[in-house]
């Protein structure tokens, strides 16, 4: 009869879904955490092509007299979907620029509480960056615009990657800021677990 009764008890249905959104907020996470780092290990092949048609540029140029009209527009836009699709990864690596200084010196649910603070900015700036990105992509689209070089490759599927990748950016921007905000209410995840 007490265990029935406990489980009447307002507070604790009130800890238990509190309990229960946080575990959601976390798998959410791991989910945004695993879709980045499988991104993250499938760019470091792209930086592979990258440097290999270079090199392949630099031999026709050189060493055959026949220079190429397609590597380097090529890697421009293979590089241009290496920023955008490597932002979130490297978010979740914990690779962007931060002043440590401080930083360091500060407890894990302080650091949190920082993190929450200046996640504020990331998001207002990733949300215009997302709203125009798709924006310009779907207009790309539209009008299935492509280079106005010699080569004249498509540059509507890298528009539609750069979108993408903004995305992914800002949910990465969302799952840690979602960890932070379980740090930060008393939670015992390390903030740089990264799953």
């Amino acid at each position: 009869m007490r265990k029935r009764e406990l489980c009447a008890c307002p507070l604790v249905r009130v800890r238990g879904m509190a309990l229960q959104r946080a575990n959601t907020m976390l798998r959410f996470s791991r989910i945004v955490d695993s879709i980045n780092e499988w991104t993250g290990k499938i760019l470091c092949y792209l930086i592979l092509v990258v440097m290999l048609t270079g090199v392949y540029e630099v031999g026709m140029r050189y060493f055959f007299n026949m220079p190429t009209r397609w590597v380097w527009e090529m890697n421009g836009l293979f590089l241009c979907v290496l920023a955008a699709l490597g932002g979130g990864y490297a978010l979740l690596q914990q690779a962007h620029v931060r002043v440590d200084i401080v930083y360091d010196r500060f407890s894990t649910r302080t650091k949190a509480i920082i993190d929450l603070f200046s996640s504020s900015f990331m998001f207002l700036f990733l949300v215009v960056l997302v709203w125009q990105t798709s924006k310009m992509s779907l207009h790309s689209i539209k009008h299935l615009e492509h280079s106005q070089t010699i080569f004249g490759p498509p540059i509507y599927p890298f528009k539609v990657i750069l979108a993408i990748g903004i995305f992914l950016f800002l949910l990465q921007g969302l799952s840690h800021f979602l960890r932070n905000l379980y740090i930060a209410f008393g939670g015992e995840e390390k903030a740089d677990s990264g799953t």
